[in-house]
């Protein structure tokens, strides 16, 4: 139990690395908006039964991490509570899928065990790159960038508020944890199992009511259903650089086997 409070508590502080000075959160929020989605566009692309393709792109997290001071510890413990559910995508390709696949270096593997790597290397990939995009950005430059980027206003302010949900859940469920730990009987860590489905019940009329309460302090405040922005934009050399570096990467990428490529060079 207090590993998951710990979790939940630890998803909130995802906005901190964002208000760092360094090169990443220097960058115009548009320019990481647009080398991220570029980025997943050349993984979701790949073949099913792409895996050494896909491993030159996990430089792309690999610098986000390096340049924006975010250490592999903050996105290490997020991407394993992710692995279980990009594992239950393909954990019957190996089953189901019998056909037999060459690699390049000449060995034969199951095609059912490359789809399933494949399936956990893109989700992973992509939950990374997700993560390090609003750890390293924050919510407000994103929701403002897409404003700007000419994203409807409606599914901008629908992003932000699901956002701010997410945490107002989170918070809800940890004080419910909290109360059942200090008003238990028994001394036994975990939760019953059978007591989650009351738990869920709880969380959800008590969540309504936290956000109908917000949502009449915003009303109160002057709320008229649009975001106003709040941060200044300015696209700089550094940004057309940046993206266009990542526009060639992911089509290198994307159209090659660089991985391949690399071995039959170095190889002869």
């Amino acid at each position: 139990m207090k590993l998951l409070q710990l979790s939940l508590r630890n998803y909130r502080s995802i906005d901190d690395y964002s208000r760092k000075d360094n090169f990443i959160t220097q960058l115009d929020p548009r320019a990481k908006i647009i080398s991220a989605l570029v980025v997943l566009i050349a993984i979701v692309s790949q073949g099913s039964y792409s895996v050494t393709s896909l491993l030159p792109l996990l430089l792309f997290p690999v610098v986000i991490m390096a340049l924006a001071d975010i250490p592999f510890k903050f996105l290490s413990g997020k991407l394993l509570v992710m692995l279980p559910f990009s594992l239950m995508l393909g954990v019957l390709n190996p089953l189901l899928d019998q056909g037999q696949w060459l690699t390049p270096w000449g060995s034969v593997v199951s095609s059912g065990w490359l789809s399933l790597i494949s399936i956990v290397l893109r989700v992973l990939l992509c939950v990374s790159i997700s993560l390090l995009l609003f750890s390293s950005t924050g919510i407000k430059p994103i929701v403002t960038a897409l404003q700007r980027m000419k994203v409807p206003r409606v599914l901008t302010t629908q992003i932000y508020l699901l956002y701010q949900f997410f945490f107002v859940v989170a918070e809800e469920f940890i004080a419910m944890l909290q109360a059942y730990s200090l008003r238990k009987v028994k001394k036994e860590n975990a939760v019953p199992f059978g007591f989650y489905s009351q738990l869920l019940k709880i969380l959800f009329v008590k969540s309504m009511n936290r956000c109908i309460r917000i949502h009449q302090g915003m009303l109160a405040r002057g709320f008229t259903g649009q975001l106003h922005e709040h941060t200044s934009l300015s696209w700089q050399m550094k940004d057309s650089l940046w993206t266009a570096f990542w526009l060639f990467f992911s089509f290198i990428c994307w159209k090659y086997n660089v991985v391949t490529l690399l071995g039959s060079v170095f190889m002869g």
